[in-house]
């Protein structure tokens, strides 16, 4: 509530509380059940939501997956997930990733 407060009087960016902290509380959500050692989905054995992300979302068109995965200095699946979350949120694309990754249900 407080960030849809704040949006309406002044621009948004990284440094804002209010932003930092509905990033981080969505990363938790998209993380939810991707605890544990070992997940199909991965390639370097951690689990995360980024490899599920990069999977289901492949298919909507004019992504910015493949832009994250050239970064040259985000190397980590979990970077590269937040990294998604910034610019799905940045692009007002969030809800059409979404939607296309749950409408994938063979990946999903």
């Amino acid at each position: 509530k407080t960030l849809l407060e704040k949006y309406t009087a002044e621009p948004i960016d990284d440094s804002s509380e209010e932003f930092v902290n509905f990033a981080a509380i969505l990363e938790q959500i998209l993380s939810h059940r991707f605890k544990g050692p070992v997940s199909w989905f991965s390639s370097d054995g951690q689990r995360g939501f980024w490899d599920y992300i990069r999977l289901a979302c492949s298919k909507v068109p004019n992504n910015c997956v493949s832009s994250i995965e050239n970064m040259e200095n985000i190397s980590t699946a979990r970077a590269k997930g937040r990294a998604w979350i910034r610019v799905a949120l940045m692009e007002k694309r969030m809800s059409e990733y979404i939607t296309t990754a749950l409408r994938d249900t063979r990946t999903t």
